[in-house]
Order: C-alpha cells, then structure tokens, then sequence
C-alpha cells in the first residue's frame, strides 16, 4: 500500500478518536450555511456522485448530474464553492465561508465516505480477479482432457 494511503487512513482514524473524546463549541452559523453544509452531506451519502480529493490543495469536490461543489480550507474557515447546474443555461454560483469548527466535520465525514468508496473499490476489483482467474483454471483443466 501507498504511504499517502496509509498516512490518510491513519489520519481518519486519528480524527475519528479525538472526536470522540474531544468536544469543540461550536459558533452560531446563519441559514445560507446550514443549508450549504446539509446539502454537502446530502451529496457526500448519494452514492451516484464522484468525489474527488487532491492531497496536495486540500481541496475536496464533489461532482453529481445537478450540482458541483468545492471545498478549500483557508487559514480560519473553509471555503464551501457550490455550481447548480439544475438550469441547462445559466449555471448559478454560490460562495459559503463556512467556519471550521464546522469544516473539520465536513472534512471527516467526506475523508470516510472516500475511503468507504475505495474499499469497496478494492472488495470489488480483489473479487473481479478471483472470478477470472477461477475461470482461466477451468478453462486450462478443460483443455489438457
């Protein structure tokens, strides 16, 4: 495996513990941003959407058939980018700071359904494999008869 790859599940799993143990008051947010966070969490749990992470930007983007959205983490809050793309002629953008107390769970939750999504990946490709190469052994056995 990767070092990234295992640096990045050591880190989920860090954030993981701490939250659980350690609880952060968090500060008022406005309607704008309560929706903005509740659809980024509708989008991260729809399993038709591609996330998409750059380790090297921090930035996390979410792509489905209707919206896009963005996320970057600035020094005191993150930046929350969301593309409605529901109006096939113009394509309405939206800017939500979005204070971090509140982005570092957003981060968390989109960090664990990636990597739900690459296991399941790997589940899937490990079980590809098997299935063909159960079917070049029968087909080697069938041909030395």
């Amino acid at each position: 495996m990767r070092l990234k790859t295992r640096i990045a599940r050591i880190t989920i799993r860090w954030r993981k513990f701490k939250k659980e143990f350690y609880t952060q008051k968090k500060p008022e947010i406005d309607e704008n941003q309560k929706k903005a966070i509740e659809l980024f969490m509708a989008l991260l749990k729809n399993k038709e959407t591609n996330l998409i992470h750059s380790p090297e930007s921090s930035t996390r983007i979410i792509d489905s058939d209707f919206a896009w959205m963005t996320m970057t983490a600035k020094v005191d809050l993150y930046l929350l980018n969301i593309i409605d793309e529901t109006k096939s002629t113009i394509s309405h953008s939206h800017e939500i700071h979005i204070p971090k107390e509140y982005g570092y769970d957003m981060v968390d939750e989109f960090d664990l359904e990636l990597e739900k999504r690459f296991r399941s990946m790997e589940v899937t490709k490990r079980r590809l494999v098997i299935d063909d190469l159960d079917k070049l052994i029968i087909k080697v056995k069938n041909q030395k008869k």
